[in-house]
């Protein structure tokens, strides 16, 4: 479908997570953005024994520091989405994958194919997990959990929202409607500054989002650049920001990978 709002293509469909290869090997060209998002408890246990064995070492032993086996299977299951999905777009192997990260932490290919200028981000919640693919353009991705702003402080809002947002969050009455709103500032943000490549260096409250429009304020983001998009999947929000460096706007293209 055309959003008209944001000008941009926006589709999203489900598809089995195992058929997923073929069909992002034909979609992602320059014009588009592919959103791969998986549902942690879809995965059979049969299938964590290839995500497991497509991690390299550091993979596994940072899965493994983790507390909760919540928080291993979300950290496992992104990180071979990840290297999987890379593989859809260019056959290797996916445990071949060497990763650098930029002065920031921002991954990238730490041995790109020739002529290849394949860009990449990742997210993980507790129970989804994304990874979003773009050619020769920088991209952020984010997805959290509904429930993670059920207890929502108003001073985190002035804390890390620009004033505007601020402002317009406190005035929204019912608490449902208001903790909806912080989290899809939140994530379009957090896409944001994980598309830059700054991270929480670069301050949340820095610039400003209008998420009914999906447009970017800021003195220090060059605006007509950016590119956002954003989803709500059951219980979670997912965002996407993409530094777009072509006139014609993208197709976002989300695939939801199921059972």
């Amino acid at each position: 479908m055309f959003d008209c709002k944001s000008k941009y293509w926006k589709v999203e469909y489900e598809m089995p997570w195992f058929c997923y290869t073929s069909s992002v090997r034909q979609l992602l060209t320059k014009d588009a953005i592919i959103i791969l998002s998986l549902a942690v408890d879809t995965i059979s246990i049969g299938d964590w024994k290839a995500l497991y064995g497509a991690l390299n070492s550091v993979e596994r032993d940072r899965a493994q520091s983790f507390h909760f086996d919540v928080d291993r299977r979300a950290y496992a299951a992104a990180h071979a989405l990840l290297r999987h999905s890379l593989s859809a777009v260019i056959q290797a192997d996916p445990a071949g994958w060497r990763f650098a990260t930029g002065a920031f932490g921002k991954p990238h290919l730490a041995d790109p194919p020739p002529g290849c200028d394949l860009r990449f981000n990742l997210s993980h919640s507790r129970s989804r997990v994304a990874v979003a693919l773009a050619l020769g353009a920088e991209v952020g991705v984010d997805v959290e959990a509904l429930d993670r702003a059920t207890s929502l402080d108003p001073g985190i809002a002035d804390a890390c929202f620009a004033p505007d947002e601020a402002t317009a969050l406190r005035a929204i009455e019912n608490e449902a409607l208001r903790r909806e709103r912080f989290l899809r500032l939140w994530t379009l943000k957090e896409a944001c500054i994980k598309a830059t490549g700054y991270g929480l260096s670069q301050p949340l409250n820095a610039f400003s989002i209008d998420p009914d429009r999906l447009w970017v304020s800021s003195p220090s983001l060059q605006i007509d650049r950016w590119r956002l998009a954003q989803w709500r999947i059951g219980a979670h929000q997912l965002a996407v920001a993409v530094v777009w460096p072509h006139l014609t706007p993208p197709r976002f293209i989300h695939q939801i990978l199921v059972k």
